[in-house]
This record gives structure tokens, C-alpha cells and sequence, in this order.
């Protein structure tokens, strides 16, 4: 959502985008990537493919839509509880959830394919026609809008509003804009284009006010903030004040607030110091693997069968681990000696020894108010940070999922 909503279109058309988690098994999904990737192709005037793209979101409206049970995303998506329907009255409930659900996907469907049909006729030159449709899906949002946070990236007003200004018609934009801002009441982007239509109509105290109201919802903005620089280029300068007989108190994002309560953006905590005996009795540290990744497995011992079961999936993916720049480290109680005899030459993880528990301890692999040790297993990443862990009483076994994470994190890196 946040990624239309500020027309990031390459990194939504992006196959490798970390930012983006898509899952193109799930329905759902599937609808919403179609929708993002229309979107993108159109805003980078590749009219075309974009056209390909929304055969493709018709398609998945039809699988989405058909007479079977909605998936259980779809419910999520729209606020809805999924009940298990054991009684009749159950039954008669869950009925009219699923039909409360599919009423609100067919709303959801009806708008995006108006604004998307609304929007490619709009570039291909066909205006008038272009309007009337994202007028007409402009109603049909206004009427199910919901805010905190909100199912849309953008609100349809705003592009109406917008519109209107490629048209040369910045009076219909005002009123475009002002019905964003009966709904959305303090949305930046209906103050920037209320500043641009206002200027070009020669209305300076209306286009103050609005950059007075801008300047005030967005204080704390970047100053690359396309939208408001927007607004600043027509010349028109205001001190910050908010809509009075609207007030919303925002949350401050300035930085020497935010970083009181952490950092702003979060990033993987450097790694623990990790001490510990090879099986020839030398003191092991992160630091020996300094520029590679470090998969670190804290285990039970020698004596517990399904950290041997992890230990040997471990030691078949040594190499595959290695051809991605990935050392494998497992520490136990065990001593070096009985390390030693398991060490042996078709063994190739690296067998550690951590009697006291000490780096267990570090690593948040040991149980202090039950006195035991857990089943652990970091990624710490080639900077020496711990990018992903999980404990618990199971040993971790997804090693497919591991050496997924690792390719993706190497390619961040």
C-alpha cells in the first residue's frame, strides 16, 4: 500500500524488492500484486503492458470471486472473524459473515477495476470518459472508506483532483480535493493540490491557508517529498498552522523523539561475543569469520537424538552453505574431547564446546529460571549482525528456508 501511495514503481515491478513478500499462491495476493503492477505500468506510461496486466487482475477477480469459501486472508483483509460452524445457529453466522465478506470484495473489486479502467482511458487521451470513471469509483471508495489503517494507498478524490489539474481546470479540483478533506482530514496530498489549484485560480489567502494546513501535517516530511515540493514551486509560503476547528493531534516523527524510544529505522543487532573450544582445543570467535555469514546451531549434546537428526541435515548442506558464503557452528555442553570424537572426517560442521553455558547464555539459548539449555539457531550476516534467530524446545529444521534467507541476504548485502 505505502508503496503506491508514494509511487515507488520501480521497486513494485521489482521481481528481487525486499520490501515485498508476495505470496502469488494465495488468492488474495495474487489480486492485490495484479492491482500494484497496473498501477505501476500505467504510472510509467507503459500503457500497454499494463493493459496485459489488468486482463491478468480480471482473471484473479473471477478465481477470487467464484462461489467457494473466501480464504482465510481475505476475511483478515476486511476485518472479518471466520467462524467454525458447528451448530445450526453457527452455521446461520457463518453464513452471514462469508456473505458480509463477499459483499465487501465485490465493492473492493468494483472500485480498483473503475480506477484502473478510469486511469488508462484518462492516458490514452480520452479525458471526459476517464473522469467519469474515477468519479464514479471516487463515490463508491468515499461511501466504504475505512481509516487506521486504510484498505486503499490512495483516495480517489485526490486523483480526480489531479485530473483536473492535467485538464487546466483548477476549480473542479477544488472541489475534488475539499472531498478528500471531508473525509481525510488532514491528507497531504489533497493540501498540496488545494495549493497548486488555488494559485492558478489567483486565489492567494485560499492558497496560504492551504499551505499554512500542509506545512503543519507535514512538518516532520522530507524535504524530497515530490508532493510538497510541489506545492512550494508555486511560490506561495505560509507558517505552519493546523485546521483549527479540525484538530487531529499527530504524532511527532522528528528524530530526536523518535531515536529516545530507538532507532527509526529498525537493523539487525550486532551479534554477542561468541568464545568457545574447537575440537583441537582453540578458542573459536565471530571474528575468525569476519565477511561471512555464520549459521550458529546451539544444541543439547551428543545425547539427545533429534539434535543429531539436525546435526546431519546440517552436515549434508555444509557445501551449499559454503558456496554461499556461510560457515556452520554448532555449540554445545559437550566437551572438546567428545566433540572431538564425533569430529570426525565425513563430519564437516564445526563442532564448539560450551561447558558453562556461557555463550548459550549470550545468545539467549539458555533457560535461567529452569536452569537448562534451548534449542537455538542464528544468522549472524557478514557484517557481524544477527539477522534472523529462533529458540525453543524443537530443534529448527527448515534448512531449505535457511538457505533461502541466506541468498536473499546476500543480495542486500
Amino acid at each position: 500500500r505505502l508503496l503506491v501511495k508514494y509511487e515507488r514503481w520501480e521497486d513494485i515491478l521489482d521481481p528481487d524488492c525486499p520490501l515485498l513478500q508476495w505470496d502469488d499462491g494465495h488468492a488474495t495476493d495474487g489480486l492485490l500484486r495484479a492491482y500494484a503492477e497496473s498501477r505501476a505500468l500505467l504510472g510509467l506510461g507503459k500503457l500497454d503492458e499494463a493493459q496485459q496486466k489488468m486482463k491478468e487482475l480480471d482473471l484473479r477477480i473471477a478465481v477470487l470471486t467464484a462461489p467457494v469459501t473466501l480464504p482465510g486472508k481475505l476475511s483478515s483483509w476486511f476485518g472479518g472473524k471466520k467462524k467454525q460452524a458447528t451448530k445450526r445457529k453457527d452455521k446461520e453466522e457463518a453464513s452471514d459473515d462469508d456473505a458480509y465478506l463477499k459483499n465487501q470484495l465485490m465493492k473492493m473489486v468494483e472500485i480498483k477495476k473503475k480506477e484502473l479502467r478510469g486511469r488508462l482511458t484518462f492516458a490514452q487521451g480520452d479525458h471526459e470518459q476517464g473522469v467519469e470513471l474515477l468519479q464514479e469509483a471516487a463515490e463508491l471508495q468515499a461511501d466504504s472508506w475505512h481509516n487506521d489503517p486504510p484498505r486503499d494507498p490512495v483516495f480517489l478524490y485526490n486523483t480526480l483532483g489531479e485530473m483536473y489539474l492535467e485538464m487546466d481546470q483548477p476549480e473542479e479540483a477544488v472541489t475534488a480535493f475539499e472531498s478528500t478533506l471531508e473525509t481525510v482530514i488532514n491528507d497531504g496530498f489533497a493540501l498540496s493540490g488545494l495549493v497548486v489549484a488555488h494559485h492558478q485560480l489567483d486565489q492567494p489567502e485560499e492558497a496560504k491557508a492551504a499551505m499554512a494546513r500542509l506545512n503543519a501535517v507535514w512538518r516532520d516530511a522530507d524535504e524530497d517529498n515530490p508532493w510538497l515540493q510541489r506545492a512550494r514551486a508555486t511560490g506561495v509560503t505560509a507558517a505552519a498552522k493546523p485546521n483549527t476547528h479540525k484538530l487531529i493531534t499527530e504524532r511527532s516523527y522528528q528524530e530526536h523523539v523518535l531515536d529516545r524510544l530507538g532507532t527509526s529505522v529498525w537493523e539487525p543487532p550486532v551479534a554477542p561475543s561468541l568464545q568457545a573450544q574447537n575440537v583441537k582445543g582453540e578458542w573459536v570467535s565471530l571474528d575468525d569469520y569476519a565477511g561471512q555469514n555464520v549459521l550458529l546451531i546451539f544444541y543439547l549434546g551428543g545425547e539427545c537424538v533429534h539434535c543429531m537428526e539436525q546435526m546431519r541435515a546440517a552436515n549434508e548442506l555444509v557445501d551449499e552453505f559454503e558456496d554461499r558464503n556461510t560457515v556452520v557452528l554448532a555449540v554445545s555442553k559437550d566437551s572438546v574431547a567428545t566433540n572431538r570424537d564425533y569430529q570426525n572426517g565425513d563430519f564437516k560442521v564445526t563442532l564448539l564446546s560450551d561447558p558453562a553455558f556461557e555463550n548459550a547464555r549470550r545468545f539467549h539459548s539458555y533457560d535461567d529460571f529452569e536452569e537448562i539449555e534451548l534449542h537455538s539457531t542464528v544468522l549472524v550476516d557478514s557484517a557481524g549482525r544477527v539477522h534472523w534467530s529462533q529458540h525453543g524446545g524443537e530443534p529448527f529444521m527448515d534448512f531449505d528456508f535457511l538457505l533461502a534467507e541466506i541468498e536473499r541476504l546476500n543480495q542486500r548485502l
